[in-house]
C-alpha cells in the first residue's frame, strides 16, 4: 500500500518533471487570459470545460473577434444568444455555453461587481472562496478551483479527468471523487507546487497515461503504479522494483 507523504509527492513531481520538461503555458486556454480582466479568466475557464485545450482556445479567438476584439460582459450581452452560440462553436455545447457566459455577463456587467467578488475572493480563505465561485452560474468544483489557483492564488488543487484518472491509477486514491482527488495531491505536495503538478498531470494524462490504450512502458511512474503492476502481472510480468 501506498503511504501518502511530502517525500511521495516531491518523487512523483520529479519523475513528471523528468519526462514531460518545462510546460509551455501557452498549450492551457486559462494561461492566456490569465492578466485580463476576471470576468475574461472566467470566460476561458467556462469554454475549457469538458473540451481539449486545442477547441476551447478555438472558441476564445472566435469569440474574441466575434466581440470586436474585447472579452467585456457589455460587448457579450450585446452579441446575442445566437452570435454567442455560433461564437464559441468549437468548444462543443455550444448553446449551453452561450447561456452560461450571458449569465456572468449579467452579473459583472452591474456596477461595481467585479471588484467586489474580487476582493472578497482575495479576502476569504479557500473554502469560503471556493463556495463562493460555486453560486455563480457555470462554476463547477474545478472551474472554482482553476480560478482561485491561476487567478488568485489560493492554495487549491483542481483535478480535471486527466488528473483522476492518474491519481486513480497509480493507487493514490480509491476512485474519482473530485475532492477526494483534491485532497491526495494538497496533502503530498506543497502548496507551491501546486499549479506546476497540476499542468504536469494534466500533461502526463495527455500524453503518456491516457484512457485508451496507455503508454505505460513510457512512464516512469510505473514502478509506484498500482495499475502497471495489476496490468503486468495479467501479462505475466513484473513491474521494475523501486529504487
Amino acid at each position: 500500500m501506498i503511504v501518502l507523504s511530502k517525500d511521495l509527492g516531491s518523487l512523483v513531481l520529479e519523475k513528471l518533471r523528468e519526462m514531460h520538461g518545462e510546460i509551455n503555458l501557452e498549450e492551457f486556454t486559462v494561461s492566456r487570459v490569465r492578466k485580463g480582466s476576471l470576468y475574461e479568466f472566467i470566460v476561458g475557464a467556462v469554454l475549457s470545460q469538458n473540451t481539449s485545450d486545442k477547441n476551447a482556445l478555438k472558441a476564445y479567438e472566435s469569440l474574441r473577434s466575434a466581440l470586436g476584439g474585447a472579452v467585456e460582459p457589455q460587448h457579450v450581452l450585446s452579441c446575442g444568444a445566437k452570435g454567442l452560440a455560433n461564437a464559441v462553436k468549437p468548444a462543443g455545447m455550444n448553446n449551453v455555453r452561450a447561456k452560461v457566459l450571458f449569465e456572468l455577463a449579467k452579473l459583472f456587467s452591474e456596477k461595481g461587481f467585479e471588484e467586489r467578488l474580487k476582493q472578497s475572493l482575495r479576502e476569504a480563505n479557500s473554502n469560503e472562496a471556493h463556495r463562493v465561485l460555486l453560486e455563480m452560474p457555470g462554476i463547477g468544483p474545478k472551474t472554482a478551483d482553476v480560478i482561485l489557483l491561476m487567478y488568485f492564488g489560493k492554495n487549491v488543487f483542481p483535478v480535471d479527468t486527466h488528473i483522476a484518472r492518474v491519481t486513480e491509477r497509480l493507487g493514490l486514491a480509491s476512485g474519482r471523487s473530485y475532492y477526494d482527488v483534491r485532497r491526495t495531491w494538497m496533502e503530498i505536495l506543497k502548496p507551491a507546487e501546486y499549479l506546476e503538478a497540476h499542468l504536469l498531470l494534466i500533461t502526463h494524462g495527455r500524453r503518456i497515461c491516457r484512457s485508451r490504450k496507455p503508454l505505460c512502458i513510457n512512464c516512469s511512474l510505473k514502478p509506484w503504479c498500482k495499475y502497471f503492476n495489476e496490468k503486468g502481472r495479467k501479462l505475466g510480468r513484473e513491474a521494475d522494483p523501486p529504487t
